[in-house]
């Protein structure tokens, strides 16, 4: 049995979606990741993420609180910005499934964390057409941030990638994904959890 599902993929790709439709059809329980992102009109405290500022970001970095961190350069309205977001440590049941969102290096860190026994990683794609349209529907859609957001996304966040540096770890590819798939895939994380 893994404990821990941790789902990957570009912007937009479907994985919240995905995460939602597991927590709604099973007895897993999130990892919940901090950020000092602003909040979206339709994000929740704690449920979608801890929402902290950047000073209380960097005090966690400094004091060794995170599993794993990262950086990200943004352009909202044309003002540039950092955002940061992570995982903190905390003890964890393990005789509980949890399912988490993490970039590429978040899961490598994850994985290096708890062991690649315990961790399945399953990535998500989509076209990028299909990710702009859903990314278009969300709050506060910002045309450059998705630009730059694609940009990263190649370069981080590749199949290639993922490919070569999880070889270790059990993981599944679930290709051109569109929204008629996200139940199934939900479904089937569950039954093969």
């Amino acid at each position: 049995m893994k404990q821990f599902t941790i789902l990957v993929g570009k912007s937009a790709s479907g994985k919240d979606t995905i995460l939602q439709q597991v927590l709604k059809l099973s007895n897993y329980k999130p990892i919940v990741s901090t950020t000092s992102r602003p909040k979206r009109d339709n994000e929740k405290e704690g449920v979608d993420y801890y929402y902290v500022s950047k000073e209380q970001f960097k005090e966690l970095i400094a004091d060794d609180e995170l599993i794993e961190y990262r950086e990200y350069h943004t352009l909202l309205n044309n003002v540039a910005d950092t955002w940061y977001y992570g995982i903190q440590k905390r003890e964890l049941d393990p005789n509980t499934k949890y399912i988490t969102i993490l970039d590429l290096n978040g899961a490598r860190s994850f994985i290096d964390y708890y062991g690649a026994d315990k961790c399945e990683l399953l990535y998500i794609y989509c076209d990028d057409e299909m990710r702009k349209e859903r990314a278009k529907k969300r709050p506060n859609f910002d045309e450059t941030e998705w630009n730059r957001r694609l940009e990263d996304d190649e370069k981080a966040l590749s199949l290639t990638k993922f490919v070569v540096d999880f070889y270790d770890v059990a993981s599944r590819v679930y290709d051109n994904v569109n929204p008629n798939d996200y139940i199934d895939i939900a479904k089937e994380i569950i039954i093969r959890g």
